[in-house]
């Protein structure tokens, strides 16, 4: 399932993810990466869906010298559409069983970062809900988007503060883990504060830990 918490203003950023992952093939659970920094241009990737997305889509920027978050944004959809390929084109061997039944083509992924087309920090959620048609939706200028979350959980606090993101994201994984107690979620938590000449990284502490 995973979790990404955007909280966005003008000059600031605060990107957050949970760690836990489930290893191909359904073989057990462990840790791993769920953003990455392009730090040439300060932008962030933050996936919710399959590593290997991440993972290609942040290669594909680094080798083709992305330069900017504004020519990361035009990129983005491309690269997504080489990954979905991927998935499909091996999911016997990554997941035992199409790609369609495995919803590998369930994905969202999120750019943050300095916009110098918008003057400001901005976030981008593009997204491929069961087919290889990516949308994307831009979170205004100060806002918030939680991910998973659903209007039964009730209305969430702006997550602000480091304290806060914790908050919610302890939220998220309790019941999102009794929705599905299967799905990846939790681990730690890992904060990044992302602003227009610089880039944090921190740990808030477990969210869960699987026995």
């Amino acid at each position: 399932m995973s979790l990404v918490n955007i909280h966005l203003q003008p000059n600031r950023a605060l990107v957050a993810v949970d760690t836990e992952v489930m290893y191909a093939k359904g073989a057990g659970y462990g840790a791993g990466a769920k953003m990455a920094l392009l730090p040439h241009a300060n932008a962030l990737l933050a996936i919710r869906g399959i590593n290997i997305v991440l993972g290609m889509t942040y290669c594909h920027a680094i080798l083709e010298s992305i330069p900017t978050f504004d020519a990361l944004e035009k990129a983005i959809p491309g690269y997504l559409r080489i990954a979905l390929d991927y998935l499909d084109s091996d999911a016997q061997n990554l997941f035992g069983k199409p790609a369609i039944e495995a919803q590998a083509f369930n994905q969202e992924l999120s750019l943050v970062g300095y916009s110098e087309q918008r003057g400001r920090m901005c976030a981008l959620v593009f997204s491929s809900k069961g087919s290889k048609d990516i949308g994307v939706f831009e979170l205004e200028e100060r806002d918030a988007h939680f991910s998973p979350w659903t209007e039964a959980w009730g209305d969430p606090i702006a997550p602000d503060t480091p304290e806060r993101m914790r908050f919610i994201s302890l939220l998220q994984v309790d019941n999102g883990s009794a929705m599905e107690p299967d799905a990846p979620l939790g681990g730690r938590l890992l904060l990044c504060e992302l602003t227009k000449e610089e880039a944090k990284f921190s740990s808030l502490g477990w969210l869960s830990e699987r026995v």
